[in-house]
């Protein structure tokens, strides 16, 4: 099929303004979603890798020991003079586990006590090393910002519900992207009743794109439209809307729809692939909602 269009692109207001009023109304509708982040409280010791000059002999010997881990882009073995920066950083971090393998035993045995607090959380810190931990575990060095760091369970904080002004912010950013999708949505509806689009030209599904929007969004606008019985209607994107109305249909001849037939399979291909994602990535936002998480001055 082939249409001549007419369109109008509807941009999204840069700046959406609500009162406190309003999104505590939203708030009050989407709290349970608003959860603090799981907190553990560790006791931590680091350590950290010497800065001492390493004896030639003993690092040649290293890399003799791992040669096969150094390798070029294209998969070649390096020589030491190649690897030399690499095997020097991965000797000094062998003998620093060595060293924080002797201060764990002696945390463990209650000989050394850990020297700093860290309250950790997912967005800052390798929870897998310490989440499946009880209070009180001392868990094994694991490699952590250039070193070995040595870690004491002492309590674990559940998430919990935030407050509005803890959610405050977080609420803010969900309320204006709400409000700025309802709002483009009402524009366009509007200059679809007082249609003043301009000319699109007769498209296709293999159409070439000549418009202000992305490949991707002028594609996905080809798709919708001949999707639609309708004559006229809205294509939705993030930040903006087309509303368009056909003039005119008429079919292709047979001979061109053979030869762009692949380059429209390609097209369609790529669009669903990408609806595909989309859609899973909007199930799982409603099944699991309580991963909205406030990232306390604490947990930085």
């Amino acid at each position: 099929m082939q249409d001549k269009v007419s369109a109008e692109i509807i941009y999204a207001d840069a700046n959406v303004t609500f009162n406190d009023d309003e999104l505590k109304k939203f708030w009050e509708g989407e709290k349970s979603h608003f959860m603090t982040e799981k907190k553990y409280n560790l006791g931590a010791y680091f350590v950290a890798p010497s800065k001492a000059d390493v004896n030639e002999t003993e690092l040649s010997k290293f890399y003799e020991e791992h040669r096969g881990e150094y390798r070029s882009l294209d998969d070649k073995l390096l020589d030491f003079a190649e690897a030399k920066p690499n095997v020097l950083k991965d000797y000094r971090m062998d003998q620093v586990k060595k060293d924080a393998t002797k201060d764990y035993l002696e945390i463990k045995k209650g000989k050394l006590d850990t020297n700093e607090t860290i309250v950790a959380t997912a967005s800052n810190f390798p929870i897998s090393e310490i989440e499946v931990a009880k209070p009180g575990d001392v868990i094994k060095p694991f490699e952590y910002k250039g070193g070995y760091l040595i870690a004491k369970l002492n309590g674990v904080e559940q998430p919990r519900q935030m407050s509005f002004e803890e959610a405050k912010s977080l609420a803010s950013k969900e309320f204006e992207t709400k409000k700025r999708k309802e709002l483009l949505e009402k524009r366009a509806q509007d200059a679809l009743k007082n249609f003043k689009g301009e000319d699109f030209g007769t498209l296709s599904l293999s159409s070439k794109n000549n418009t202000k929007l992305s490949d991707d969004e002028f594609y996905k606008f080809l798709i919708d439209m001949f999707n639609k019985s309708a004559k006229e209607g809205i294509v939705m994107f993030d930040n903006k809307a087309v509303v368009y109305k056909i003039s005119q249909q008429s079919q292709g001849s047979s001979e061109k729809i053979k030869k762009e037939k692949t380059i429209v399979a390609d097209r369609i291909t790529t669009l669903l692939n990408s609806n595909l994602q989309d859609d899973l990535t909007k199930m799982l936002e409603k099944r699991y909602k309580t991963e909205r998480y406030f990232k306390g001055k604490d947990s930085e």
